[in-house]
């Protein structure tokens, strides 16, 4: 009886024990008063279409048993981490002497720590970014911990103890480990998913120090990246928010700026690419063209050198 609490979601051993014959069992579901979510595993409530994905994660951690919890990406949608805001694969983790078995299944030794959430439950935050470098790529790892930070559903102290802990050696361990290994403490997370994807493309172009939210003449950038002196403003939206004042006060002090929009990252994430890529190319040439000049101010002018007068003072003897 225990899984009635999880919206109306029961296995057919708990219903059986519960009273409910076999013939009844198949006469709700042909009825269609119940859903069949697996073999065994029954909706025995009214449920609306929209939380579909609420009966599916109950059905696996019915049929997954009592250990069970939900986890990977399925945890990741649970807490509205970037890249995973919609319902995807229903990954739970069961104990490794469960007989459980399934694609997104995972089995582990270790007793991990759990959360419950929409009356589910949930391994906690550094768990379940641990274990998305097990089935996502590093990248979005990255956006998944930027964004748990930006909520406060963690602190990067907390995900270096747990990942250097006993428990980070679990599947996926390694990826995050690199990943806060080359974050400072102290940088702040960044504002939007677009913000942090935008940072990857500039370290992928070897940007490797990226401020955010930074100050440049009283204009707050986005981003910053100053040794290669470029400006990146990121738009949440459609439309472009840097006024023409300041825009102009940027590239007159010499800034090579990139100004990206939502919406056209989300249309073409190459061009938006392609054009940090341009802007850190353009920068480049800029301060290569002011060193040759600072080195040409410094060098002395060319063609016949002209030498100085020596004035030669004559002295004369009395008679």
């Amino acid at each position: 009886m225990k899984y009635m609490q999880r919206h109306g979601v029961m296995s057919r051993t708990d219903l059986l024990a519960a009273g409910v014959s076999s013939n009844e069992v198949q006469r709700r579901v042909r009825g269609r008063q119940w859903t069949r979510l697996r073999t065994g595993i029954y909706a025995t409530a009214p449920h609306a279409v929209s939380d579909s994905w609420l009966l599916t994660f109950s059905g696996e951690l019915c049929w997954g048993g009592e250990r069970a919890a939900m986890s990977h990406r399925a945890a990741a949608f649970l807490y509205g981490l970037d890249g995973f805001l919609t319902p995807g694969t229903p990954d739970i983790v069961v104990p490794a002497s469960s007989a459980c078995r399934g694609v997104n299944v995972h089995r582990t030794q270790f007793d991990l720590p759990t959360v419950t959430l929409f009356g589910l439950p949930v391994v906690t935050p550094e768990a379940c970014i641990t274990q998305l470098g097990h089935v996502v790529s590093e990248n979005a790892v990255e956006a998944a911990l930027e964004s748990a930070l930006r909520h406060g559903l963690t602190t990067v102290a907390r995900v270096r103890s747990f990942v250097n802990g006993p428990l980070g050696r679990i599947d996926g361990g390694k990826v995050l480990r690199s990943i806060v290994r080359r974050r400072p403490v102290d940088l702040v997370p960044t504002a939007t998913h677009l913000e942090t994807s935008v940072v990857q493309i500039l370290r992928s172009f070897g940007c490797r120090s990226v401020e955010r939210q930074a100050r440049i003449d009283g204009i707050t950038l986005s981003l910053v990246a100053r040794k290669r002196h470029v400006a990146v403003s990121c738009c949440p939206g459609s439309r472009r928010v840097l006024r023409d004042h300041d825009r102009a006060l940027l590239l007159d002090t010499g800034w090579t700026l990139v100004e990206v929009t939502q919406a056209e990252f989300v249309a073409d994430e190459q061009a938006v690419a392609e054009a940090v890529r341009a802007a850190i190319v353009t920068a480049a040439r800029q301060s290569a063209r002011q060193r040759r000049l600072s080195r040409r101010a410094e060098l002395p002018p060319r063609g016949r050198v002209r030498r100085p007068e020596v004035a030669v003072l004559s002295t004369s003897t009395a008679a």
